[in-house]
């Protein structure tokens, strides 16, 4: 069992969809991160059960996309929050050079990947550094930014999946995204990855254009 480091921990939420296969490397590297002191991981395929030792498994009867993992936060033990997906891996150390960044400002999300938005259009081009948008493969949190995350799901359509667009806008401020030098992404590019769907970017640039709007109604927008 490796030694839990000292300080905060966190807890690790993962969420699987269709690469079962990819599950077992990912939960044994976070296994193996002593900033690492809880793994809960909720499994949209209805068509495969997933069971690991010392993991908490939700097995879904549906695929409920990505906002259930949110309802997870709260069952969590530990304040300090690690969203990740079933595409990207990340090493201890990796995560720990993440985790130093968000001790010196715990007020914003910070991810391995960013995007922003110019001249009110979602851009698809990768950002590291301060930035709109934590895309949410992976995000690190305080689990206190989670009220952010469903003050809008009331105004917001039910077609409207983007969280990480709606969790990144509603916050009210800047994000930033680290540069780890990630070695291995099993299954970005794969027939399920979601930005190979058609309509992909349409499906984000909505979803922009709604939290703009839901930020001038409630006079929150910090962006130019």
């Amino acid at each position: 069992m490796v030694e839990k480091a000292g300080g905060n921990h966190v807890t690790a939420i993962l969420l699987s969809w269709k690469r079962p296969q990819n599950m077992p490397r990912v939960v044994d590297e976070l296994k193996r991160s002593p900033r690492v002191s809880e793994i809960l991981l909720w499994n949209n395929d209805p068509e495969r059960n997933l069971e690991f030792s010392g993991v908490t498994v939700i097995n879904s009867p549906r695929n409920y996309h990505c906002f259930a993992r949110y309802c997870m936060v709260p069952l969590a033990e530990n304040n300090e929050i690690w969203f990740q997906d079933d595409d990207l891996l990340i090493r201890p150390e990796q995560l720990e050079t993440i985790h130093s960044a968000y001790t010196r400002d715990p007020s914003r999300i910070y991810g391995v990947a960013g995007r922003n938005i110019v001249n009110g259009l979602y851009s698809a081009d990768a950002v590291h550094g301060e930035c709109d948008i934590v895309l949410g493969q992976a995000m690190l949190f305080h689990r206190s930014l989670l009220h952010f995350a469903f003050r809008p799901l009331g105004c917001i359509p039910a077609d409207v999946t983007e969280d990480d667009i709606i969790f990144s806008l509603a916050c009210n401020r800047r994000h930033f995204a680290l540069d780890v030098s990630l070695l291995e992404t099993p299954g970005w590019d794969d027939d399920v990855a979601l930005w190979k769907v058609p309509g992909h970017f349409d499906r984000r640039q909505r979803a922009v254009e709604i939290m703009r709007a839901w930020q001038a109604l409630h006079k929150t927008s910090a962006l130019a």
